[in-house]
């Protein structure tokens, strides 16, 4: 178990001094799976997905919002990052009903949920269902908007981040077509469930006029974080406005760790500090994309993202979104336990893997088969050393 100290070298320091720049460019979509059924046999339809991960062996989870659901999908994808197969592996019924929005792998056999109205980031069993555990949620976030509390959830190692989709009512105003808002992004220990570290981050102006029709004049928020194994976030940013396309979906990299610390601040609105500084990556159509994970290292080591998209508008499709991001470093193919020493642990880890069929582990070479190949894989990766 990590100590706060090496977490914060993990998601802090862990960077390059010179990172290398990352890019992002759409791949395709691809309809979900229309029903699901959980682990008591009973079906229930696939609608309002809000949030994905990847888990560690390597099948993804869809939250549902406003639900009691999730969803386990096994993915198949060619070269080019393109979902070529989707199969529903199962459903699952949580012990709670809350509008879940965020997802992320949790400690072994278990997931954790973020949902807006307390906020709070739970965790629940993957067999069952049940609560097993929650993260502290700091006073301040007792300032969220309806609607606009916890939407973001993603894990690197022992360590998680969340944030709010607009700003607390205490750090200044929500979103219009000429002045964006500032959310506070959270980082918290996962063994602890106590969080460490929170910066500000500015998100854009609606990317048009307000809607004069209905009940709802567009908004622009922050939808999900995405963590990046050299420390860096990934930002979806989703803004709604009267323009074309309707909804604009934005990707953004972040360096968290370079603004401010601004976790003893009652409130932003004011207070003096700096936030976290941002870089567009890419931006598009995709409709109303809600979650994005980090995916699978594909042949040329660039990595897919895998996004979902929220059908509860009535107007967007239920549906995958791939892209592939470039910019990443390389693996150190060797370290087996994740602790970026190569030393015997990491041998009898990948032993260890590889006779029990484990993928997640063993899976060296990446191409879905436990074989020599992946022996000379690891071999050669321990050799050369890591990075």
């Amino acid at each position: 178990m990590r100590t706060q100290t090496a977490l914060i070298a993990s998601l802090c320091a862990a960077a390059p001094t010179i990172a290398d720049p990352l890019a992002v460019s759409l791949v395709g979509t691809t309809p979900l799976p229309s029903t699901a059924t959980d682990q008591n046999a009973q079906t229930f339809p696939v609608t309002g997905a809000s949030g994905i991960t990847m888990l560690p062996d390597g099948s993804f989870a869809v939250a549902l919002d406003n639900s009691n659901k999730v969803v386990r999908l096994s993915l198949t994808f060619d070269a080019s990052g393109a979902i070529t197969a989707v199969t529903p592996l199962t459903g699952l019924t949580l012990a709670s009903t809350l509008d879940f929005e965020g997802i992320a792998p949790g400690a072994a056999g278990e997931i954790l949920l973020c949902e807006e109205a307390g906020p709070s980031v739970r965790a629940y069993s993957l067999t069952d269902g049940a609560p097993t555990d929650s993260i502290t949620t700091p006073t301040v976030f007792a300032n969220r908007r309806a609607n606009r509390g916890f939407e973001s959830l993603t894990m690197i190692d022992n360590g998680g981040w969340t944030a709010n989709e607009e700003a607390l009512t205490v750090d200044g105003p929500t979103s219009t077509p000429t002045n964006g808002t500032t959310v506070r992004l959270m980082a918290f220990t996962l063994d602890t469930g106590v969080p460490f570290f929170q910066a500000a981050y500015d998100v854009e102006p609606m990317h048009g006029p307000t809607i004069p029709i209905g009940s709802n004049p567009g908004q622009s928020g922050l939808s999900d974080l995405v963590a990046l194994p050299d420390g860096r976030l990934l930002a979806l940013e989703r803004s709604l406005a009267f323009a074309t396309p309707l909804i604009r979906c934005s990707i953004y990299e972040i360096d968290p760790f370079a603004g401010s610390d601004v976790s003893a601040l009652p409130a932003l609105a004011g207070a003096t500090y700096t936030p976290a500084p941002k870089a567009l990556l890419w931006s598009g159509d995709v409709w109303n994309m809600e979650g994005l994970c980090l995916g699978p290292t594909l042949p040329d080591g660039s990595a897919v993202l895998v996004g979902v998209v929220d059908d509860g508008d009535g107007l967007s499709p239920n549906q995958l979104v791939t892209l592939r991001l470039t910019g990443l470093p390389a693996p150190c193919t060797a370290d087996c336990d994740g602790s970026d020493v190569l030393n015997l642990d990491d041998i009898d880890c990948f032993v260890a893997g590889f006779l029990a069929s484990d993928l997640a582990t063993a899976d060296c070479d990446g191409s879905g088969v436990l074989n020599l190949d992946d022996i000379d894989c690891f071999v050669a990766g321990f050799l050369a050393g890591c990075p």
